[in-house]
């Protein structure tokens, strides 16, 4: 597994694979995961022990991390040995515990033991100060990292599997979506409904699956009367097509298919002239961070 990537100088050399991070977040590991990523950004050397006091001070004056994130971070035994300080004999109190930084070798033991190769995204200093900020973050590199293999074209991707990466919900990644700037479109398949398929429609619609979650409506029927030019939107079930094909009317089954999404504000090309679009299109990119090179290829030009 690619479990590290080169950096230039400015930037921290080693980091987390995609694989290693999306499996301690959705093992409840966010706040350890997020102490561990900012002891590499700092170049910690792995088994180093450093006491709390040290750590914490590290992490809240380089990223504005928060005691409460550093301290139940360091709870996680499993990720952080510890140990009593034995070089304190000569000072009164209690002996402080010291903690381990751990390998990343061993996170990938753990955390993803299959050795399947992901990508390890980028990430810059303010992006470690909280929880929300790095699931951000891991959102708007992998929709970064997309968009530019794509060619500089939109990709398409479902936003429950983006949701899951994040152990967030779908209506988490919308917010994402909206505080990042960045925009998507719709997709939709549609197939004429007919006397010959009819009756291959389920009979009931599927409101609940087998774990009692309520079920997204992906699947639903669009009926189409010619003569008055109005179109009604229907449950996907067979008695309303066969009701609406006995009177004489056009029935087509719609599927909601994935989004195409974009990492900018990418701006509507509906009744819009194709070279203003071209124009304005080129200059949100431009406003987003994004280069086009002499050979066509898309980069990235981050701050």
């Amino acid at each position: 597994m690619l479990l590290f990537r080169s950096a230039p100088q400015t930037e921290h050399p080693v980091s987390l694979c995609n694989g290693v991070r999306e499996a301690m977040l959705k093992r409840d590991c966010g706040k350890a995961l997020l102490v561990v990523e900012g002891m590499y950004f700092l170049k910690l050397d792995p088994d180093a022990w450093l006491t709390f006091d040290q750590i914490y001070r590290l992490l809240h004056a380089n990223f504005g991390m928060s005691r409460q994130v550093v301290y139940y971070g360091l709870q996680a035994s499993d990720i952080f040995q510890r140990r009593k300080d034995t070089g304190r004999a000569h000072r009164r109190g209690p002996k402080p515990y010291l903690y381990r930084v751990p390998h990343p070798i061993e996170l990938e033991a753990m955390f993803a033991p299959l050795g399947t190769s992901t990508p390890s995204d980028q990430l810059k200093r303010t992006d470690l100060c909280n929880l929300k900020a790095y699931r951000m973050a891991l959102h708007r590199e992998m929709v970064i990292r997309n968009w530019l293999d794509a060619g500089g074209k939109g990709f398409k991707m479902y936003r429950g599997l983006m949701a899951d990466r994040l152990h967030v919900s779908v209506r988490t990644v919308r917010t994402y979506e909206k505080d990042l700037g960045f925009s998507n479109e719709a997709n939709y398949r549609e197939r004429q409904i007919t006397w010959d398929n009819w009756y291959r429609l389920p009979r009931y619609k599927q409101q609940f699956s087998p774990e009692g979650e309520r079920l997204p409506s992906k699947q639903w029927l669009k009926i189409v009367d010619w003569r008055t030019g109005t179109v009604i939107l229907k449950p996907h079930v067979r008695y309303l097509a066969y009701t609406a094909l006995k009177e004489g009317l056009e029935v087509y089954q719609v599927e909601r298919l994935a989004n195409t999404y974009y990492p900018y504000d990418r701006p509507a090309q509906d009744g819009v002239d194709p070279i203003d679009f071209y124009y304005t299109n080129m200059a949100a990119l431009q406003q987003a961070g994004f280069v086009q090179q002499n050979d066509g290829q898309w980069f990235y030009q981050r701050e």
